[in-house]
């Protein structure tokens, strides 16, 4: 049924980039991948490499935000695959990692070796696609290079994943042909996880931890904390860390505690932002609102106006109409100046530094 979740497992985690970094939160999740409904594509997908079936997807790419499974779900699959046969050849890179050591094999003329690695993998993975970018003191270009590697590699068969956090079609600077390579196999978006898809990763981190959550519970979790899997898994070890101080069981205040400390704060609105300028300027609110134009008034104005716009990204129009009904140019110039300012006055950077973050408490 559509609206059901499938726990897709990912057996191992022995793969990882170079220059990547796993923690215990991020090493759980990857156990196992929990498709909703909005990562129904998913199952297909993974069904189709370990099962070795269907070569066309490939190339398949995986972009998505930060946080929703791209990564552990290529390397989970590239461990999954390599597990059938042991002689499998697997290469994992980052696009950061394949650029650089493109690089030091041009200079150290090692390029043979640096394309035999590559090119004799079976089942290939390259990560943060959107983070290969060309410099202009590259000998070979490492997109033109990533291309030619990707062909040899579809000539022969050969699995290949790509993750990246936009799609390649959006991509800027890439390589047309890069683009069309990418296309011609299977481009899966990965979203956070929804509300189903939350509920049952809340219930698995429980359980790990022996935790008892009620349903209710649950519920009040999944619907209210709407992250990605790790952030899931860490609400639930913060709440395993709690029940461990006080010594008590997990209970709906509890739970609502849980949410206030992970709710963002509430930005300051406008009308504390000017009050609070106007007093660190040692002017009158209701001057900051008028038409006064003494210098002292005009610079607390001016701060508020630029908090207004920063801490709590007001319209222009939003903020002129709360300073006496001032019009879109007029909270511009003031913008700019300030702007303009705090590039050259650093006592006016830190007393507006220090105001912000009074402000944001």
């Amino acid at each position: 049924m559509l609206n059901t979740v499938v726990n897709i497992p990912l057996p191992g985690n022995r793969f990882s980039t170079p220059s990547g970094s796993q923690n215990a939160l991020a090493a759980e999740s990857q156990e196992s991948f929990l498709a909703g409904p909005e990562n129904r594509l998913v199952e297909a997908v993974v069904r189709a490499v370990l099962e070795n079936d269907a070569r066309m997807y490939s190339p398949i790419v995986l972009h998505g935000v930060s946080g929703t499974g791209k990564s552990h779900l290529a390397l989970g699959l590239a461990d999954a695959w390599k597990s059938g046969a042991t002689r499998r050849k697997v290469v994992v890179t980052s696009a950061v990692d394949f650029a650089r050591n493109l690089a030091e094999a041009v200079e150290t003329q090692s390029i043979d070796d640096f394309r035999a690695e590559i090119r004799l993998a079976e089942f290939a993975v390259f990560e943060d696609l959107d983070h290969l970018v060309e410099r202009r003191s590259e000998k070979i270009s490492a997109q033109e290079e990533l291309l030619h590697a990707i062909d040899s590699l579809m000539n022969k068969g050969a699995w290949i994943i790509v993750t990246s956090a936009a799609s390649p079609a959006t991509i800027e600077n890439l390589l047309p042909g890069l683009k069309s390579r990418l296309a011609a196999g299977l481009t899966v978006e990965l979203v956070p996880p929804g509300v189903e898809a939350r509920r049952e990763i809340i219930r698995n981190a429980a359980t790990r931890r022996n935790i008892e959550l009620s349903d209710k519970e649950t519920e009040t979790l999944a619907e209210s904390f709407k992250g990605s899997a790790p952030e899931l898994i860490g609400a639930i070890a913060q709440l395993e860390a709690t029940r461990g101080r006080a010594g008590r069981k997990i209970d709906a205040k509890s739970v609502r505690r849980l949410l206030d400390d992970r709710r963002p704060p509430k930005p300051p609105t406008i009308s504390e932002i000017a009050s609070a300028a106007a007093k660190q300027f040692g002017a009158r609110l209701t001057d900051l609102r008028g038409p006064s134009r003494q210098r002292i008034v005009v610079n607390a104005r001016d701060v508020a106006i630029h908090l207004s716009r920063t801490l709590n990204q007001l319209s222009l129009e939003q903020i002129g109409k709360y300073f006496g009904g001032r019009d879109h140019t007029t909270i511009m110039h003031s913008l700019r100046k300030i702007e303009g300012l705090l590039k050259t006055d650093p006592n006016l950077r830190n007393e507006l530094e220090q105001l912000a973050k009074r402000l944001k408490k």
